[in-house]
């Protein structure tokens, strides 16, 4: 039986901004000093020029033009496979996938970054030229749960062991990423290899932009939110297998992280208070609601919406 009064782990914080800045290789200090900053009487002075962040629409389009490159790379391995290779369709879809690429370099806004420090008659100047780039292909907010069995997992007595149990759940941004550098020479690498008639050689190639060339990242986070939402997901799990004390104890764990987030007068300071005192009214009735197993479905559907709602608010920032 699992400890009821187990605590959900911390996470390592990385906010969702700050994964923005990576995915497109600039430093968050580049873009706030861009221009000049301090006054004349300064005795120190930082110029930084670097071109405007992309807008939503433009971001959603670059994404959209990382994921093609991923599918035309499969497309041309896919000609290249089989009996019957088709170098001809392959190059076809090779070239498809470096005008992506071509797009993808012509569109970032970040590829020249000028900087110049002065004090007094000392001046440093930099022109830097960053040729890597990641680019977003996807992220979403997901439910990471961690699974343990319940027995050794083994069959006693001709029954089948039990399902595994959840210990814990996290939140988490899961987030790809096309390392476009990589990609690129891959694919001019795969072109070479077909033109050669070196068919396996060329396929290799593009295996590795499907694998080297895509970035997995993982951002886990200790903020009162996704505290409240992990807590809430265990509930969730608790209320399904009739386990009331320990729901009772992962509402009030989500109830109090809310509370916390309200103190911080957060952009949904309002909707979770309101939740809060939602949870606290469920937590003090909690005995009576689930007597029967409809009354526990509609107990997990409340905190499965709550867990919704909370998910809207920590949604992927534009």
């Amino acid at each position: 039986m699992r400890d009821n009064n187990r605590q959900v782990r911390k996470m390592t914080t990385l906010s969702r901004k700050l994964l923005g800045f990576v995915a497109v290789g600039l430093s968050a200090l580049l873009l706030i000093t861009n221009g000049c900053s301090g006054s004349e009487n300064d005795r120190i002075k930082v110029s930084t020029e670097a071109p405007p962040a992309l807008n939503p629409r433009e971001a959603k389009a670059l994404s959209l033009a990382a994921t093609k490159v991923l599918h035309e790379a499969s497309r041309a391995r896919r000609a290249l496979q089989g009996e019957a290779p088709k170098p001809e369709e392959a190059l076809r879809r090779l070239e498809q996938g470096l005008t992506l690429i071509h797009i993808i370099e012509n569109t970032v806004p970040w590829n020249k970054v000028k900087t110049e420090i002065k004090a007094g008659e000392l001046v440093y100047r930099n022109d830097e030229t960053d040729n890597q780039a990641f680019i977003p292909i996807s992220d979403s907010l997901l439910a990471l749960d961690a699974l343990v069995p319940e027995t050794d997992g083994k069959a006693v007595g001709g029954t089948l062991p039990k399902p595994p149990v959840i210990e814990r759940s996290e939140l988490g941004y899961v987030a790809l990423f096309l390392d476009v550098s990589l990609a690129k020479e891959k694919l001019e690498t795969a072109a070479r290899q077909v033109r050669a008639d070196n068919i396996q050689g060329a396929s290799e190639s593009l295996l590795a932009v499907q694998t080297d060339g895509v970035i997995f990242e993982l951002a886990e986070v200790e903020l009162p939110l996704e505290d409240a939402a992990a807590n809430l997901k265990l509930a969730e799990y608790d209320i399904s297998e009739n386990l009331i004390d320990a729901a009772a104890v992962n509402l009030t764990a989500a109830a109090e992280s809310l509370e916390a987030y309200e103190l911080g007068e957060g952009r949904y300071a309002a909707e979770a208070r309101h939740m809060h005192q939602e949870i606290d009214t469920l937590v003090e009735s909690l005995g009576d609601s689930t007597v029967s197993a409809q009354g526990r479905s509609g107990v997990e559907e409340k905190i499965a919406a709550w867990w919704q709602e909370i998910a809207g608010w920590l949604g992927p920032m534009e």
